[in-house]
């Protein structure tokens, strides 16, 4: 019901001593529904509020999947081809790819600094990393190993370069 609240604890103290924690979710990335609407939706995929297209390019922007019927404090379900046209899919694995993608940006602390989330081709994972890099990724296989590879081998480069970094595991 809150759908800005990550989690939230309540103990008690007796005689006269309530403590509330509430832990805030991050919310750095913006998805687009089957109508074209914006939604803002944490790294477990938990929707949190429609916003426009300005507000969507200011987040992380996860493209190649659709939202089916998404409504606040919802859980993301995408809206693919299932070969007969388009339905709703729960555990689509684009949606999976990119909540793996996701959380790994979240463990690396590696938040608002990626532009873009592709996961249109499987085989292919892409992320634009601000202006400067697009990082590819592979498959969605062995992420919790790319991701900290990525952020290690960005930290190396210089303030001046650009181009295409690909993070494989051999």
């Amino acid at each position: 019901a809150l759908p800005f609240v990550k989690n939230a604890r309540i103990t008690i103290q007796l005689p006269g001593t309530v403590h509330i924690y509430v832990e805030e979710a991050h919310v750095v990335y913006s998805i687009k529904d089957q109508n074209g609407v914006w939604w803002l939706m944490t790294a477990d995929g938990k929707l949190v509020q429609q916003i426009s297209g300005a507000e969507a390019a200011e987040h992380t922007v996860v493209e190649g999947i659709l939202l089916a019927n998404p409504e606040v404090s919802g859980q993301a379900i995408a809206w693919e081809s299932d070969g007969e046209g388009q339905t709703a899919i729960l555990n689509s694995d684009r949606l999976r790819a990119a909540l793996v993608i996701m959380q790994q940006l979240e463990r690396n602390e590696i938040l608002g600094q990626v532009a873009s989330i592709d996961v249109s081709e499987l085989l292919q994972l892409k992320l634009q990393y601000g202006d400067r890099y697009t990082i590819l990724l592979g498959d969605g296989n062995d992420m919790h190993e790319k991701i900290p590879i990525m952020k290690s081998a960005i930290a190396q480069m210089g303030a001046f370069q650009t181009g295409t970094l690909r993070i494989e595991k051999t």
